[in-house]
């Protein structure tokens, strides 16, 4: 019975500190902005976008569409925790091994060696794998009708070789 209560009351001291929080998440702590990255390499992200392919479909964007509000934010309105530190993920995530899971040479070797073992498998080791290290190609894919993406389906595709976010 007491528990019966507690799961029907409804929290409205939260309705309460909703403002509060909103309020003071909006306050500047501090004019100073410290990048998490260094300006060389702040450059060399704003110089280096154009090698990352935007596109869009139905169903997915690439992550070059999310650079301009997920980056660095020079005026620290946001992508910045309340000490004012840069904490985007966009240039976190570049340099990651999800991002690059597509491109990983190491696990390129290792799906051909795979199809090599077992050549009477290739289809399925490659959808396979392509569903995990590609998976905005892959499931774009399986969404418009297709039963299977290869790695050569991967390499033609710009969400194929975006990685995983």
């Amino acid at each position: 019975m007491r528990i019966q209560m507690f799961t029907q009351r409804k929290p409205w001291y939260l309705l309460l500190l909703l403002p509060l929080i909103l309020l003071l998440g909006g306050l500047p702590v501090d004019n100073q902005l410290t990048a998490f990255h260094s300006a060389e390499e702040l450059e060399y992200f704003q110089e280096n976008n154009h090698l990352l392919q935007a596109d869009t479909s139905e169903f997915f964007a690439t992550s070059s569409l999310c650079i301009n509000c997920h980056s660095f934010d020079p005026d620290g309105r946001a992508s910045v925790d309340a000490q004012g530190n840069d904490v985007n993920v966009v240039d976190d995530w570049r340099a990651s091994m999800m991002a690059n899971s597509a491109r990983d040479p190491f696990w390129r070797a290792k799906v051909s060696h795979e199809v090599l073992v077992n050549p009477s498998h290739k289809v399925d080791i490659e959808t396979s794998c392509t569903s995990c290290h590609a998976p905005l190609g892959h499931y774009r894919a399986v969404l418009t009708g297709s039963e299977l993406y290869l790695i050569s389906d991967m390499l033609q595709d710009n969400f194929g070789i975006d990685g995983v976010y």
